[in-house]
């Protein structure tokens, strides 16, 4: 009987090993897809950078219209809200989808994106929008969720997945405790492009 052998692909000499029960032994490593992602440079965290909300009614924070090539998974966001003058109850964070309108899209800042592997060279496509809102701004689109979120306490993070699609826009609203007169808050996203997955 003839002896098989595996020899590695590398040209270094290894051969794999075949235990009794004729198995073959590897060795392999787990990772998620995230980590994946971000090793490939396909990570990025887009920030508002610190927002004063002056008063309590609600204000369009953020705003991202995903023109990649892939889908994006946004897997966490980040709420970090100081503390409320004159305002005692928790904060309303919405989520809206479908944007069709408002202040945030038209009379917008760039928010700060960055990518999550610091070697990487690769950035958003130039077609994706990630605008920073204000004091004030408006938005119209389908609300699809909400958080409250503990005004001057440790930052809040709300986890799960939602998938973006190419042509598809979010927008994240900040309505402070009732009272509220000056309350400052940073929101952070964290998106995944899904075409290394």
């Amino acid at each position: 009987m003839s002896e098989v052998r595996i020899k590695n692909g590398r040209g270094v000499g290894n051969y794999a090993e075949v235990d009794s029960d004729g198995r073959l032994v590897t060795l392999s490593t787990t990772q998620t897809d995230v980590t994946s992602i971000v090793q490939n440079g396909r990570g990025f965290v887009v920030s508002t950078g610190i927002i004063t909300l002056t008063d309590d009614s609600e204000s369009a924070i953020l705003y991202a219209l995903i023109n990649e090539n892939s889908d994006v998974l946004i897997t966490d966001l980040t709420y970090q809200f100081g503390p409320s003058t004159g305002g005692s109850n928790p904060a309303l964070v919405n989520q809206y989808v479908a944007i069709t309108g408002g202040t945030l899209v038209t009379d917008a800042d760039p928010a700060a994106v960055g990518n999550y592997n610091t070697g990487s060279n690769v950035s958003l496509d130039t077609a994706t929008l990630n605008y920073k809102g204000d004091q004030g701004k408006t938005v119209t689109g389908i609300s699809i969720g909400s958080d409250l979120v503990n005004v001057g306490g440790p930052q809040h993070i709300v986890e799960g997945g939602i998938i973006v699609t190419k042509g598809s826009n979010i927008a994240l609203t900040v309505t402070p405790p009732t009272g509220n007169t000056n309350m400052q808050i940073l929101i952070r996203v964290s998106l995944y492009l899904l075409d290394y997955v």
